[in-house]
């Protein structure tokens, strides 16, 4: 089975979705916009609660061999995920990617004049993709990757792994049966050029780390150097969070 693609615009079939999505919109237009996180301020996220997310951070022990880094924890940022993920509120993109952003700084450290990062983002499973409407995560990497090259960071997106047989939810299970069921469901296409600088995997949350481990090792395999794994959030790994 081939390298399953992944859609980037809204479809028709996911018009409830993108309703919902609407009517906050249409919500923010007509009351003040409310933020995410409190509801209760004039900022898709207010600034008291984006201070609350506090300063990027590794986590342990949840891919092997490779470093983990989190903007924020899950706690503090996961409603304004969901909120972006599942209703359709688009305008939290900006702030959510600017947090994946801070997180890659942070997963790299300095780079030199000539580098340039790649960012791959974890692939949405392409039926989950086309119910929202949008491939988030690729989304959130183009975006953090536009954030990057702006100030001192080259970035560009590479969206070179895909699935190759049908996952669960990973939501929906527990610890175990998160890696088991993520096992070997991925393949990456081989870089078309050695690349001169980090590759950085990218999510918007990480809970056991088995589908950003899945998506390292395809990516190994394929022949790509990984250096970090970057997200917007950390989940306690027994949870099991929305989104």
């Amino acid at each position: 089975m081939g390298l399953q693609t992944h859609p980037r615009l809204v479809r028709a079939h996911s018009v409830g979705a993108w309703l919902r999505g609407a009517a906050d919109d249409l919500l923010d237009l007509t009351l003040d916009r409310r933020c995410a996180v409190c509801g209760r301020s004039d900022a898709a996220v207010c600034a008291g609660c984006r201070a609350t997310w506090g300063r990027p951070f590794d986590v342990a022990g949840r891919v092997p061999g490779s470093r983990v880094v989190a903007a924020t924890s899950y706690d503090r940022a996961g409603s304004a995920i969901v909120a972006f993920k599942e209703r359709g509120r688009l305008g939290l993109l900006p702030v959510l990617a600017a947090a994946l952003a801070d997180a890659t700084r942070c997963a790299v450290g300095p780079l030199g004049r000539s580098d340039q990062l790649v960012l791959v983002p974890v692939p949405t499973v392409p039926a989950r993709a086309r119910a929202r409407g949008l491939d988030h995560t690729r989304a959130l990497a183009a975006r953090a990757a536009r954030r990057l090259a702006a100030g001192d960071r080259r970035a560009v997106v590479a969206s070179v792994v895909g699935h190759v047989r049908a996952v669960a939810d990973q939501a929906e299970l527990g610890r175990g049966r998160r890696w088991d069921n993520v096992a070997a469901s991925m393949v990456a296409r081989a870089p078309r050029r050695p690349f001169r600088g980090p590759v950085v995997v990218v999510d918007d949350v990480v809970t056991t780390g088995a589908t950003a481990a899945e998506v390292v090792r395809a990516l190994t395999l394929a022949g790509w150097r990984v250096d970090a794994v970057a997200v917007v959030a950390a989940a306690a790994s027994g949870s099991r969070p929305r989104g």
